[in-house]
């Protein structure tokens, strides 16, 4: 609300996607997973103080995945899919590097397509097989020739492991800041159960 306050712990800067000014600002803040290190905190009146140190719980806020089925045009979701179709990596006639995926998930077994572009191949989906399982998080959901298409929305990342049953949980992925814990991994082993 007007006149909050807002305090942020160790933030994340990165430049811009959105282009420079006077339209936009060379920066932006890049609030990704809430971990021990980065957290924001709002003060509800101009009188309350910041806090001087998180509670456990407060470092600990669980990740909102959005069901394949519950996708919604014009939003920005993290989801899980599992892959059933994918391209590698490929130059496109401009600057960047561009992937398509589509995923489903034990919600919508006809899936979502995702057309994905980064500049930096390395941070396009690491996939090796039909299988893998993929986690994204602030994909931007917009309608093309007639069904719902993912793409990365700012700051978005990804990850990947292998999908099938028995392997090793190794996440593929190019961030260093990423968080990967219990849940994620009950996730994982949930798709894998699902796609065998």
């Amino acid at each position: 609300a007007e006149k909050d306050k807002i305090w942020i712990f160790n933030p994340r800067v990165g430049k811009s996607p959105r282009g420079l000014p006077p339209d936009h600002h060379c920066y932006h803040m890049i609030m990704d997973d809430v971990t021990e290190s980065r957290k924001l905190f709002i003060a509800k009146n101009t009188e309350q103080k910041p806090p001087t140190s998180l509670t456990a719980k407060e470092k600990s806020v669980p990740k909102i995945y959005t069901p394949l089925n519950e996708l919604e045009i014009g939003k920005i979701v993290d989801i899980y899919g599992v892959v059933k179709f994918f391209k590698p990596p490929r130059q496109t006639r401009g600057t960047e590097k561009t992937s398509f995926v589509r995923i489903v998930d034990d919600t919508d077994s006809d899936g979502l397509k995702c057309s994905l572009f980064h500049k930096d191949e390395n941070w396009l989906p690491q996939i090796y097989r039909v299988g893998d399982i993929i986690r994204i998080h602030r994909l931007k959901i917009q309608m093309f020739d007639g069904e719902l298409q993912g793409m990365y929305g700012p700051g978005a990342s990804s990850l990947v492991v292998d999908g099938r049953l028995g392997r090793d949980i190794k996440p593929r992925t190019a961030s260093s800041t990423f968080t990967f814990d219990d849940l994620d991994e009950e996730k994982i082993e949930n798709l894998r159960l699902w796609a065998s």
